[in-house]
């Protein structure tokens, strides 16, 4: 491994603000990346998750500023590319970057992060890997994503599997749980699609069967009819539904603190690995999730993964219930979502060094 000096990482992708997986983990990886490398940051973020005139205007000044970056380190002898792919348009900024890369002999990693281009083939995806060429490498974050990149995309010769769980560290010692109602738990980008409405309705449809449950909800507000779905719920189930608004730090490890559940009944297309699920097991919270993208493999028998197909209301219930009658099957849901959660970081472990070495 050469010093740190001799080896320059442009890390381009979005980071936070506004924060969302795969912001997050760019920012988590470029921080991995820096303790052994000189990491420029380019961060094509727009800074906002409405799709304005704005949105497009501040995306495109940062791609021009990833470029003149890359300029900049063109003549450097040890120097990557590191790109963030979620799926969409995007990937239009880094089908060219990755041509400059290619012109520039960068090595280049692209980490995947939508499972949306992997059910049908997307002509932008296809520009993209053979822009990069085949010795890129290919960073997927489960070995379902492994399989069907592969299978989709036949120019892709490298990849490695690297679990967003590397990145998160989880608790060696998991907070005290009384009995009482039992407390489910939401946190995400409130909006339809990543499950708050069934969220909601998973939960008055607890309380009409008589099961004492309260409901715990995080994350920013989307649109102004999740904000009256908000008020709505608030007024309807007063004391026992309490919306956090958005929670970071101290603030988001005390609302792992006070749930028993985590729901999760998102339908998000691009939906891959989401970060909020290991973090919750990783304080030994138990998921109920739509099993879409990794998240049936990185549940495994820890948690429920139910089918996209199915009712997500219908399925969970009769889970709910159990766990609300029986604690002790809840105490060992939890103890198995922390076991879960430490396997995973371990073996993301190994991934992340791997990648290191690779750069290095």
């Amino acid at each position: 491994m050469v010093s740190k000096a001799q080896v320059t990482v442009l890390v381009v992708g979005p980071f936070p603000p506004p924060i969302h997986g795969a912001a997050l983990v760019t920012q988590l990886v470029g921080a991995a990346f820096s303790s052994y490398a000189h990491v420029v940051r380019c961060d094509v973020s727009p800074g906002r998750l409405q799709k304005t005139w704005m949105y497009h205007i501040t995306r495109m000044q940062k791609f021009f500023a990833a470029i003149r970056q890359i300029f900049k380190y063109s003549r450097a002898d040890n120097k990557t590319i590191y790109l963030t792919s979620a799926g969409g348009f995007g990937n239009l900024y880094n089908f060219i970057i990755c041509i400059l890369g290619r012109i520039f002999r960068y090595k280049i990693i692209i980490h995947h992060h939508s499972f949306a281009y992997l059910e049908n083939t997307r002509f932008i995806v296809l520009a993209l890997v053979c822009a990069a060429g085949i010795q890129a490498k290919h960073v997927v974050l489960c070995p379902r994503m492994d399989k069907k990149l592969r299978a989709r995309y036949r120019g892709i010769r490298n990849t490695q599997i690297l679990s967003n769980a590397a990145l998160l560290h989880p608790n060696k010692t998991l907070p005290s749980r009384a009995g009482g109602w039992l407390r489910l738990g939401h946190l995400s980008n409130l909006s339809p699609e990543k499950g708050i409405n069934t969220t909601i309705a998973l939960f008055r449809r607890m309380r009409q069967l008589g099961i004492p449950a309260r409901l715990i909800i995080a994350g920013p507000v989307d649109s102004p009819q999740t904000e009256l779905l908000l008020a709505s719920t608030r007024s309807e189930f007063g004391k026992d539904f309490d919306y956090r608004g958005a929670v970071a730090g101290d603030e988001k490890r005390q609302f792992f603190r006070d749930i028993d559940v985590f729901l999760f009944p998102s339908t998000y297309r691009n939906e891959a690995q989401p970060l909020v699920l290991i973090e919750a097991m990783g304080y030994g919270v138990p998921v109920i999730a739509y099993g879409r993208g990794c998240i049936g493999d990185d549940l495994g028998t820890s948690s429920v993964s139910v089918s996209p197909d199915d009712d997500f209301v219908a399925a969970s219930t009769p889970i709910l219930t159990k766990w609300e009658n029986d604690r002790s099957a809840l105490k060992a849901a939890s103890d198995a979502a922390l076991r879960r959660a430490t396997k995973l970081y371990t073996e993301g472990q190994i991934g992340l060094e791997r990648l290191i070495h690779y750069v290095t």
